[in-house]
């Protein structure tokens, strides 16, 4: 990085006062990054008024709100930011503990990358199309065990003559464990749209390189400043799984953060394309605040794991309990109803016993 970013970056740093606050988002293996919003971020430009339009707080121009009806680059930024956290914070490398081999081991990732041919410039039918192949991977379980995934769908790096953007699509696969071998031939029958290819990352550095480019906006913000970003605004360009869980993130003070993470102005770094609007900084940490990062978000997330079991069960002894009101009250119900039943029956049995009793009599 040039001097010029890194002294810029750290004035944006210091224009926070300690008592400002800054963004600590813990993942699963117990990294921490500190991210800070730029100068510029911090105070908003524009305000949107009761009737719909829009203030220029700069300026002080109004102006009428009206809706693209395509995606903005920020937009796509923002979803890619999403699963680029998720796919970090989900995936694990196993190192193997063995004396001849060092340094080696297993990814529970793999990357899937799936071309079409002849080449498709609608974005709407290629996610249709990658849905349609997801449900049938799901039913044949042509992925093996149970798994997550992140999809991206990734322009082509060459613009042809007549300005159409074609398209490819990304997706990454997430497993427990060490992922089962997948037959190629037999997802690209699947597929049915033309090749497709399976990537196995051979260490932590190509998982991590591989994430970062699957999730990175540049091929987007080049086609921006070609003015050919035209995506449909219900188009899901970037999306992953629910499952795969988000990192735990918290809002502290500045002061707070250097101190508990020993972090400082200068620390405070760009972390590249498709992160634009944050300032990062990955905390110093020893083994020992290392574990302890990680016992704290495991006790996180157990703690949320038994409210939503607590939440189910509770919602489950709720709807037990109208059942078995709805069961009282219709045997209540049913009851009230036979009483009239049982008092004419008895008196037809009492009619009679009389009738005989008195034919009885007269003989």
């Amino acid at each position: 990085m040039n001097t010029d970013n890194c002294q810029a970056i750290s004035e944006s740093v210091k224009d926070l006062k300690p008592n400002g606050k800054v963004t600590v988002t813990t993942y699963q293996d117990g990294k921490v990054v500190i991210g800070v919003l730029p100068q510029e971020a911090r105070t908003p430009k524009c305000r949107f008024l009761s009737d719909g339009s829009v203030l220029n707080i700069e300026t002080g121009e109004v102006t009428t709100y009206e809706p693209s009806e395509f995606r903005s680059l920020n937009s796509i930024t923002r979803s890619l930011r999403d699963c680029r956290k998720r796919c970090f914070n989900n995936f694990q490398w196993h190192p193997l503990m063995t004396k001849d081999i060092d340094g080696e081991g297993y990814s529970n990732m793999v990357h899937l990358v799936l071309t079409l041919e002849p080449l498709s410039d609608n974005i709407k039918w290629v996610q249709r199309e990658w849905c349609k192949f997801l449900d049938r991977a799901k039913y044949s379980n042509l992925f093996g065990a149970k798994f997550e995934y992140c999809y991206v769908i990734h322009p082509h790096d060459k613009v042809t003559d007549d300005e159409k953007v074609y398209w490819h699509i990304h997706a990454l696969l997430f497993y427990e464990g060490k992922p089962p071998e997948l037959g190629r031939f037999a997802i690209q029958s699947k597929w049915g749209h033309g090749v497709a290819d399976i990537i196995i990352p051979e260490s932590k550095e190509h998982t991590e390189k591989t994430i970062g480019y699957v999730t990175s906006s540049k091929p987007f913000a080049n086609l921006a400043s070609e003015g050919l970003l035209k995506i449909p605004r219900r188009v899901q360009v970037a999306r992953t799984s629910l499952a795969l869980e988000n990192p735990v993130k918290e809002s502290i003070f500045k002061s707070e953060a250097e101190e508990k993470y020993g972090v400082s102005d200068g620390d405070f770094i760009d972390c590249g394309a498709g992160s634009m609007d944050y300032k990062v900084a990955t905390a110093r940490q020893t083994s020992a605040q290392l574990e302890q990062s990680r016992r704290e978000y495991r006790a996180k997330k157990a703690v949320e794991r038994n409210a939503k079991a607590e939440a189910k069960v509770q919602a489950k002894r709720e709807i037990v309990k109208a059942k078995t009101e709805q069961a009282d009250t219709a045997q209540v119900i049913a009851v009230v109803r036979t009483k009239p039943r049982l008092q004419q029956q008895t008196l037809l049995l009492l009619r009679h016993i009389l009738f005989w009793l008195r034919q009885l009599l007269l003989l």
